[in-house]
Parts: structure tokens; sequence; C-alpha cells
């Protein structure tokens, strides 16, 4: 047995049933046995590489680790997906199958803050991810006509199925399929919890959380709303109009460290953008009515919305995080988790070292540090109690 590698049980099972010489394909009885091996394997899986990763002190040995156990977990689903004619019954390819998958997206999902978002995968596992997308696709369609959000539903089904079509894509970096295959899932939810009605308003703000920042929704987004203000009589009206739906845009939260286009702007600072200038244009009598995204910039990009600095903070993202953990613990602040304090804090806050500091990252700095970032922490808190005592 490989020590320490902990796919080695699954993988010898998955291996089982490719094998010609077994007779394991045609026994229902054996299938049902593999499956439930391989069930419970997957389970120890999720365990033991949890355990593993808490048990390491440095992120670069964390990072490794879960790069090590991805890269092994999309070879091995590419490889069964290769052995889809050594079973005899569909059911069992499928179950199985979702065995797999499970795990793959609990590393996707878990350690997601490890993953190289560059690194690019299999092209025939790329290729078989996409069909899965145009499954998935097909079948929550039905809720969401039913729902009353046929329309937007339309519009972001056409673009992926545009993604999954354009050649270019066969080879897509980690970052791009993870952001599609979340959204997807997201979808799902949404098709199977949201009430009637409701949907058209869901999954906009779904849209917006994922950070969907394509031009064709900022135009799409805009004409639906103009579309509504185009109906009253008077500008005032339509102001008013605006000004509201503009306050009720700003309380909905937008992920920036995903992206649809990663390194463009973010669909919330887009659409802002949009609601400002119209706002302006009517308060100073340049349009007597709303413009939509495209007829209102011509092709050009939307005014960027002014975004207030930051605050610098001049220790370490690990010191940081080690004064957030300890805040929470201490009940100093109050939110329903830990990852929601760092949600909520770590995007108003840069280092010395970058602007952008990603609140998955500094949680997980929180529990993966050694002796010399405790007592350096120490030693900030005895600084600032030194200048309480002064003041």
């Amino acid at each position: 047995m490989a020590q320490g590698y902990l796919l080695y049980e699954i993988e010898r099972l998955v291996a089982r049933l490719g094998s010609n010489d077994t007779g394991m394909s045609s026994t229902v009885s054996n299938l049902e046995h593999i499956i439930g091996e391989i069930q419970q394997e997957s389970e120890n899986f999720k365990v033991s590489l949890s355990n593993a990763v808490f048990r390491l002190r440095k992120e670069k040995q964390v990072c490794l680790l879960i790069e090590k156990y991805h890269r092994a977990m999309v070879l091995l689903i590419d490889e069964f997906l290769e052995q889809e004619e050594a079973l005899s019954r569909e059911d069992f390819f499928v179950r199985i199958h979702k065995i797999l998958n499970d795990m793959l997206l609990f590393i996707e999902k878990r350690f997601s803050a490890y993953l190289n978002p560059e690194s690019e995968l299999p092209a025939h596992y790329v290729s078989l991810s996409q069909k899965q997308w145009k499954s998935r696709l097909k079948e929550m369609e039905s809720s969401y006509r039913e729902a009353g959000a046929e329309k937007l539903y339309g519009f972001v089904r056409e673009n992926i199925m545009r993604f999954i079509h354009a050649k270019r894509h066969r080879h897509l970096p980690l970052r791009a399929l993870l952001y599609r295959k979340e959204l997807i899932t997201e979808m799902e939810g949404l098709s199977k919890s949201v009430k009637m009605g409701q949907m058209p308003k869901a999954l906009h703000e779904l849209l917006i959380y994922m950070n969907y920042n394509s031009l064709g929704y900022l135009e799409y987004y805009t004409r639906e709303l103009t579309g509504f203000a185009g109906t009253l009589e008077t500008t005032g009206e339509q102001a008013a109009f605006l000004s509201k739906k503009y306050r009720k845009f700003k309380r909905l939260y937008c992920n920036t460290h995903i992206a649809l286009h990663h390194g463009k702007e973010n669909i919330k600072g887009m659409i802002s953008g949009w609601f400002e200038s119209q706002l302006s244009l009517i308060s100073e009598g340049k349009i007597s009515t709303a413009l939509p995204y495209g007829k209102a910039y011509k092709g050009l990009a939307p005014p960027n919305l002014k975004v207030l600095p930051k605050i610098v903070c001049t220790f370490s993202a690990t010191q940081l995080a080690i004064l957030l953990r300890a805040a929470d613990q201490a009940q100093l602040v109050r939110a329903p988790s830990l990852s929601a304090v760092f949600k909520a804090v770590v995007p108003h806050l840069s280092s010395l070292r970058t602007s952008d500091l990603s609140p998955d990252s500094i949680r997980s700095k929180s529990y993966l540090f050694d002796e010399k970032d405790r007592e350096s922490t120490i030693d900030l808190l005895q600084q600032l109690i030194k200048k309480i005592r002064d003041l």
C-alpha cells in the first residue's frame, strides 16, 4: 500500500471496475458492494484530508497538499469516465460518478483558497464537465420558465452555451471552470427553493453576488430598469424610481473575489456607475428619460464608481488573521460565524504588500501560523496597550 496516500483505496476500487479478469462489471451484488466501499472510502478521505490540512503549519505546505489531491481527483474522474462501457448498468455508473464528483467538489469548495486558479485541466475532463453543464441547464429550464424567469434564465444559459461551444476554451484554467460550476450549482439551488414570482429578483441577486461582470448583463439589467422607468410620465417620477432602485441595489452583496471575467471591473461598480450617471443627467435636464447601457454610453465603458480608500494595515496579514480570530473567540465582536467576521471586515482593509486581501485567505492564516507570528501579534497588542495608557 502507498503509505500516506489518501486516495489509494478508492483508486484500487475504481480500477477493479474496469478490470476484465474479475468479472465485477457483470455481477450486480459485487457492484453494489464496491459502490458501498467507494462511498465509505470517500467519507474517510474527506475526514483524513481535513485532518492532514490542520496538522500542517505552513500555508505553502497546505497549498501543495490540496493541489496534489485536486489533480489526483481530476485524473481519477477522467480515467473513470473512460470506463463507462466496462459497467453493465448505467445507473451504477451515475452513482459512482456522483460520489467521485462530490469528493472533487469537497476539495474545490472547502479548500478553494489553496488552489492555483491558473492551472489547466485535462481537455477530456473539461469536455465532459461542459457536457454535464448542458444536461443540468436543460433540467432546470422548466423550473425557471414556470417561475416567470424564463427570459433572464435564457440570457444566462445562452452565454454559458456560447462559452461551451467556443473552441478556444478547450483548455480551461481552473478559475474559469470553478466559476461556472459554482454558478450552475447556485442556479440549481434557486430553481428548487425560491417561491413562484420571486425567481427573477433572486436570479438577479445571484448574478450580482457571483460578480457576473459582463457588459451583456449590464445592458440586460439596465434595459429591464429603463423599461419600467419609461412607463412613468415625468422625469421626476423616473428619478424617484431610479433612486429607490439604487438604494435597494446598494444593499446587495457582490463577491469581488470571484468574477466571470477576471481582472475586469466588478458588476456592482458597473451598475452603480450607470445609476449615478443617469440620475445626474436627469437632474441636470440633459436627458428626459433614462437610457440603458449601450444607448447611454454608445459602446464606451460606464464611469467607474468612486470607491472609498481602504484602511492600510502596517502589520502582516497573518497578524490581522490572529487578531480577528482572537476577537471572535473573546466575543469582542459578534457575527453568525468566524467566516462572517472575515467577510465583513477584510474587504475594507489592505496591507503594505497587497491592496486586495481575500477573506478566505486571511481566515486560513488564522489557523496556520507559527509561534513567531503569535509572539509578534502579542508584541503588537503590547504597543496598543501602551498607547491606550498614554491617552
